[in-house]
């Protein structure tokens, strides 16, 4: 087990979440590039080991917070679900959305595995409990979230992230238990 500190490089007033997928700068932050230094602690033998991130924040982005880019490639939504709300969160109408074919898609849902095109930037779709990419969580992703963690199927880079709801890079009981009480919500 860790715990994660920002060493430097961040604006004063940034927060790094405790599993350190997620830095939030506050929502003044200047446009930049910003090289932050994060450090892991064992929590066990107090070894420490420091990693550094580029963040890049633009004159169009308006609500960091919205978006959780993991590995400079995935973008992880928890709130925004249509192509529209994604334009008016970073304020961009410049934005494609594909699917995970490739073709541009006529409806404006984001799904798992669609891709965004910001620029000259391609970003692969995780919608947290769409794991089947229809964007919406039904009983279909809780019957493939069961199948990942029974090892009957392997799910890929967006589609783990999409239905690792506990947010620890495995498929456990716990993540299926949550995307169907998501499914029972609606």
């Amino acid at each position: 087990s860790y715990t994660y500190t920002i060493k430097s490089g961040a604006p004063t007033g940034a927060t790094i979440n405790s599993n350190a997928r997620t830095i939030t700068f506050p929502s003044t932050t200047p446009a930049g590039t910003y090289n932050v230094v994060v450090t892991a602690t064992d929590t066990n033998t107090k070894q420490t080991k420091d990693a550094t991130m580029k963040i890049v924040i633009n004159n169009t982005s308006t609500d960091i917070n919205e978006l959780d880019v993991r590995n400079n490639k995935d973008v992880v939504f928890n709130k925004v679900t249509t192509l529209s709300e994604l334009k008016t969160t970073l304020n961009n109408n410049n934005i494609i959305l594909k699917d995970k074919n490739g073709n541009i898609k006529t409806n404006e849902k984001l799904g798992t595995n669609d891709k965004i095109i910001i620029g000259d930037k391609t970003y692969d779709v995780a919608v947290m409990g769409d794991v089947t990419g229809d964007g919406e969580t039904q009983f279909n992703d809780v019957i493939k979230t069961y199948r990942f963690y029974r090892k009957k199927l392997v799910p890929n880079e967006v589609e783990l992230i999409a239905s690792d709801l506990v947010v620890d890079n495995n498929i456990k009981f716990n993540d299926v238990i949550k995307i169907y009480r998501m499914y029972r919500k609606k």
